[in-house]
């Protein structure tokens, strides 16, 4: 199936899918959606709550919320395992740009 590669409002990409209308995240901004959704209502309350926290994500898409999560776990020197599952995996040759 064909994926292409959509900018979004916010200058981030995200992948869409043209023959089932629909993209990974908001075509209003995949980072403002990653940020408000995963980072700032999910992970960032549990912050050293615990001293690890395993994140487990049903559709790793993009790769987009693991990479967040990394960046916060840099900065708040966070230990976090992250695990994921994707059935419909892709490489980028697999994306038109």
């Amino acid at each position: 199936m064909e994926r292409i590669l959509q900018i979004t409002s916010d200058g981030s990409h995200t992948v869409a899918v043209p023959a089932m209308h629909v993209t990974y995240h908001s075509i209003y901004g995949a980072i403002q959606e990653s940020m408000h959704v995963f980072i700032n209502s999910g992970l960032k309350p549990l912050l050293h709550k615990m001293e690890t926290i395993n994140i487990f994500e049903m559709g790793f898409g993009t790769g987009l919320n693991a990479l967040l999560s990394l960046q916060e776990a840099i900065r708040r020197d966070q230990k976090i395992f992250y695990y994921a599952v994707e059935l419909f995996h892709y490489s980028s040759a697999n994306i038109r740009l």
